[in-house]
């Protein structure tokens, strides 16, 4: 990644996240799904000085007809 002066360039530091999702058909016509990201709770920057979220999760529904 590039700071903001354009002739400096920095590597950015490693990093793993772990994520979790599911869903499930409750019939022909309901699906529930939902995931939990950063189950760690992990500090880190996919782009230099901006931070990701931390732990968060996610739900949802779906209906089809």
């Amino acid at each position: 990644d590039r700071n903001f002066y354009p002739t400096a360039s920095e590597r950015m530091p490693s990093h793993m996240v772990a994520r979790i999702a599911a869903s499930w058909k409750v019939n022909k016509y309901f699906e529930l799904f939902g995931r939990v990201e950063n189950i760690f709770n992990r500090r880190y920057q996919e782009v230099w000085d901006y931070r990701t979220e931390g732990l968060s999760a996610h739900a949802g529904a779906t209906i089809s007809f």
